[in-house]
């Protein structure tokens, strides 16, 4: 199981990612799509 409470995450002191939160149970499958820019890469860093 992953889980995500409360993420906060960025760069330069600029929040990219603010108040994520995220389970994800054994077996399930997740997709992170969205246009550029949005934090995809930022929330699996």
């Amino acid at each position: 199981m992953l889980k995500i409470k409360e993420l906060y995450s960025g760069y330069n002191g600029v929040d990219i990612i603010k108040n994520v939160n995220l389970q994800v149970d054994k077996g399930e499958i997740l997709f992170i799509i969205g246009p550029n820019g949005c934090g995809k890469s930022t929330l699996l860093k």
